[in-house]
């Protein structure tokens, strides 16, 4: 049987993630202009809120709305410059993390945080069944991303630099890497640091720093989303702040 590692092509991922930091920086040092980094956080938005946690995770890992086709595309297409990998890669190690969360076979374990954070997991032997995510190969959209995801980078980069390289670095440079950074902070500090709600069979924990890092997106409510993985939603109390749940029940419920 053919295997899923835990992402896709993975040390071209590891290049794509160390390419990001030193043009970022490199880009800060030629190109610093402090209002252009609102450019950066609206990116950031796009790429991240919308492409990897409403698009990957509460979409296509956990089915927890529906949409159309097209709105499903369109957020793949956007989680690409998250820098996380194929929609099929993401949604396959996600969803063995819910199994197996901080236990054996958790293919990104708070336990061991430098690996986890900087995604440097190639010697994790934790092999993932296609079958994983079988009901996502009904959508050939999938599939091609996948098999194009690093020609998408390099064509996009290379479009955008060609227009205005001061662009690119805060448009696709700098979003890309701070969205490395996002989910490096969700899956070592929301098992280690927080509080809980509920008794879970893992050490999830809501983290309202992370959260105002996801940009009140609702991922940093991490307990509340292991309890109950299938909600489009991560609130359950008032001072919590998800709005993301929000942006899918007004804008992408179909």
């Amino acid at each position: 049987m053919t295997y899923f590692n835990i992402h896709n092509h993975h040390h071209k991922l590891l290049v794509l993630h160390v390419f990001l930091h030193i043009a970022g920086v490199i880009g800060l040092i030629m190109f610093w202009d402090p209002l252009w980094l609102l450019i950066t956080l609206f990116a950031k938005w796009l790429f991240y809120n919308l492409g990897v946690e409403i698009g990957l995770h509460r979409l296509i890992s956990h089915r927890s709305f529906k949409t159309s086709i097209l709105t499903e595309n369109i957020l793949v297409f956007l989680s690409i410059f998250g820098g996380f990998g194929s929609s099929l890669g993401w949604a396959a190690n996600h969803r063995v993390h819910h199994r197996n969360s901080d236990k054996e076979n958790d293919p990104h374990p708070a336990h061991e945080p430098l690996k986890t954070w900087f995604w440097l997991d190639t010697n994790t032997k934790v092999n993932i069944s296609p079958t994983v995510v079988k009901d996502l190969l009904k959508n050939p959209f999938h599939k091609w991303t996948r098999d194009n995801y690093f020609k998408i980078w390099i064509i996009a980069t290379i479009a955008l630099a060609l227009i205005s390289v001061k662009f690119t670095v805060y448009f696709l440079i700098l979003p890309g890497m701070l969205s490395m950074f996002s989910g490096g902070v969700i899956n070592v500090i929301c098992h280690k640091f927080g509080y809980r709600n509920f008794e879970t069979d893992d050490e999830s924990r809501n983290n309202l720093w992370v959260n105002i890092f996801a940009m009140g997106g609702g991922s940093g409510l991490h307990n509340n989303h292991h309890m109950n993985p299938g909600s489009y939603r991560t609130k359950v109390k008032w001072h919590e702040l998800d709005l993301d749940g929000w942006i899918i029940e007004k804008w992408l419920m179909k």
